[in-house]
């Protein structure tokens, strides 16, 4: 299996997303993951909560966004990844 990397656009969704990495880490393929990245849209950087939590669990990449936009969010993450493969998850899925 390719390794491959998790960019995750939040805004203000703590609970939501602390179950979205939840979800990661009990999957069979967590060991080819390179790198979660967290673009927090939200202007009290409350995705910062959730990154500190799982930071022992998962490799974080942390980017605060200043403009609440999806696909701007999307864009940031995904120029910080170089895995084979690249997967794109809303905060409120599981």
């Amino acid at each position: 299996m390719n390794n491959f990397s998790i960019v995750i656009v939040t805004y203000g969704r703590e609970k939501e997303l602390q179950d979205l990495l939840s979800s990661i880490i009990e999957q069979d393929g967590a060991s080819y993951l390179e790198k979660v990245v967290i673009v927090d849209n939200h202007p009290k950087k409350v995705g910062q909560l959730s990154v500190k939590k799982f930071s022992n669990l998962l490799n974080f990449e942390y980017i605060e966004n200043n403009i609440n936009s999806l696909t701007l969010g999307r864009s940031k993450g995904a120029a910080v990844v170089n895995s084979d493969i690249t997967v794109f998850l809303d905060d409120d899925v599981i």
